[in-house]
């Protein structure tokens, strides 16, 4: 009896399985996705990268989710994302990421990690001083400029306009003529980077009037004067105490306009009808007489005259003339010569030798000055 149970059931074993190779129903399918990349990594300067999310079967619906972020977008396209990430301004590196799953739950979620390079820090240098003051008459302002990045000038004011040499690293400042009776002040600011990533410095700028400007100041009539003269009226030598009158002497002399800020016309110096160029230094605020020119129209020169006891020697030097902080007094810086006891100045001819010979008289005078020089101011 019981072995003809075992050969009923494996003759039942049997029929099912025949039934179960011969059924029509779909095989098992491992559903399955995959990415072409899983990371997305960019420059500081931004750009965009694509990955493909190919799903298995590909009638397999998937999404993506992210946190909100401001620095970078997705968008997707059939099977494929596309991610874009906007310049990176700050030095600081940036991280995000995007998970694909499925909403059925058929697959295990993937992550694409997303990254960005933080900017260089931006580096800035300038030649500029921190303070500059422009001319009263309209003047301009040069400097170099160096940076990483993309630089740029603003002033705070109309009455100066920039212009900028990106190639040659240069910018310049032009302030217009103040034609007001008031110094008037601005700021300039050089700017390097963007966002976070920015520098900035800045230049105090001013400008004086016209009434307050150097040049204008030295203009006018001037006295040539001096605790003590050593003087000559025959070609010797002569002490005397106190000043010359005026009829003695031809002491005033007139400063007058040459051209701007380059020269200065000294008429009548030392001689009735001399016209004496002098160079003028705006960075001193000073000018210099170069001793050793034609006067007027004989053959007459003017020189440094250096004395020593009875004795002259002569040379053809430049004198620098310094004026005081309010411009009523000017002094000649007169240089020191070894050998010699002082350096004055006078007038001297050719005689008929063609030697050098001294003027003495009231309308040639020769003065040696014994004590230190000054032009003081008479009128403007």
């Amino acid at each position: 009896m019981i072995r003809k149970l075992q050969h009923l059931c494996c003759a039942m074993l049997a029929l099912t399985m025949m039934v179960a190779c011969s059924t029509d129903d779909d095989p098992i399918v491992v559903r399955s996705i995959s990415l072409s990349s899983h990371a997305a990594v960019f420059g500081a300067e931004g750009g965009s990268t694509t990955i493909d999310i190919v799903p298995y079967p590909e009638t397999m619906a998937w999404e993506s989710r992210t946190e909100k972020s401001e620095w970078f977008d997705i968008n997707i396209s059939g099977n494929s994302m596309t991610i874009t990430a906007k310049a990176n301004t700050s030095t600081a590196a940036r991280r995000g990421e995007v998970v694909i799953f499925s909403p059925e739950g058929d697959f295990e979620q993937e992550t694409i990690g997303i990254a960005q390079e933080g900017a260089t820090a931006v580096a800035l240098s300038h030649s500029a001083a921190e303070e500059h003051r422009f001319d009263s008459e309209g003047d301009k302002y040069v400097f170099n400029i160096a940076s990483n990045y993309e630089w740029r000038v603003t002033v705070d004011v109309n009455w100066i306009s920039v212009s900028e040499d990106y190639d040659g690293g240069r910018a310049t400042l032009v302030a217009e003529a103040n034609t007001s009776f008031a110094e008037r002040s601005a700021t300039a600011t050089i700017t390097a980077g963007e966002g976070d990533n920015t520098l900035s410095t800045t230049i105090s700028l001013s400008q004086g009037t016209h009434d307050d400007n150097p040049y204008f100041k030295l203009l006018g009539k001037w006295e040539i004067t001096a605790d003590k003269w050593l003087y000559t009226t025959n070609g010797s030598l002569n002490s005397m105490d106190g000043s010359p009158s005026a009829s003695q002497y031809y002491l005033i002399f007139d400063i007058e306009e040459g051209e701007y800020n380059k020269t200065l016309c000294m008429r009548n110096f030392l001689y009735p009808g001399t016209s004496l160029e002098v160079r003028y230094d705006p960075a001193t605020e000073s000018f210099v007489i170069p001793f050793g020119w034609s006067v007027y129209a004989y053959e007459v020169f003017l020189y440094i005259t250096l004395v020593s006891g009875n004795q002259f020697s002569y040379a053809a030097l430049e004198v620098p003339v310094v004026p005081s902080g309010d411009y009523t007094i000017l002094t000649p810086k007169m240089p020191s010569v070894s050998g010699y006891n002082y350096v004055g100045f006078g007038l001297w001819a050719y005689d008929d030798n063609g030697e050098k010979e001294a003027f003495g008289s009231n309308m040639y005078p020769t003065m040696y000055p014994m004590s230190n020089i000054k032009f003081i101011k008479h009128t403007n």
